[in-house]
């Protein structure tokens, strides 16, 4: 008699060389691409003008990408606010790694924190 035997769960992993990054990924929530224009904030309650402009690239339940111009540290902490279309969203972020692309670029992915 022979039998199938399940197949284990997996759970998706990245290897990268990214700063601040351990190696590899274990998400445990779907990410979906998203191109959104986000504000950082280092304030709860932040005044328009001081906020740095980023371009969210992916989110999901856990957290979510962007990239920027500017050059961020991991472990920082942030609030991002969203405001695309029907989207509205602010959370507490921590940025939990960093790689620098071309041109000047950077990409950024962070993790939704409690406030």
């Amino acid at each position: 008699m022979i039998t199938k035997t399940p197949k284990r769960k997996t759970t998706k992993r990245r290897s990268t060389k990214a700063r601040g990054f351990r190696g590899t990924e274990n998400r445990g929530t779907e990410r979906v691409k998203l191109v959104a224009a986000a504000t950082l904030y280092t304030e709860l309650t932040p005044h328009p003008e001081e906020g740095h402009k980023v371009w969210i690239t992916n989110i999901s339940l856990g957290g979510l990408a962007f990239k920027t111009r500017r050059p961020y540290e991991v472990g920082d902490h942030y609030h991002i606010r969203l405001d695309a279309g029907p989207l509205d969203m602010s959370a507490p972020i921590r940025l939990v790694w960093i790689q620098n692309k071309e041109n000047g670029i950077y990409e950024v992915g962070a993790e939704f924190v409690p406030d």
